[in-house]
């Protein structure tokens, strides 16, 4: 159908379709968790899997340990090769 013939309806004239007008609208519920503002959120703490174990930051430069599949910060695991000889440090092998 062309535009100029197209009528136009109001999204409140049609409550059975479940459009409603902006003035109807009501929020919409979340789950508790997704709420940035709830108070067990902690928005400091970085998750676990992105922290190299061997400097407990966040990963800048992360490298994975081709024989384990473990991830550490290049600089540390290159530093603990060079004190420890090329040994996983969470599997020491």
């Amino acid at each position: 159908m062309a535009p100029s013939q197209r009528r136009e309806t109001s999204a409140a004239s049609h409550p059975a379709s479940g459009i409603t007008s902006a003035d109807e609208r009501t929020p919409v519920p979340r789950a508790h968790g997704d709420l940035p503002d709830a108070p067990e959120a902690d928005l400091d703490d970085e998750p676990e899997v992105l922290l190299c174990p061997i400097t407990r930051t966040m990963f800048q430069d992360p490298v994975m340990l081709f024989d384990s599949g473990h991830t550490y910060e290049r600089s540390a695991i290159l530093l603990h090769f060079e004190r420890n000889g090329a040994k996983d440090p969470l599997t020491r092998r």
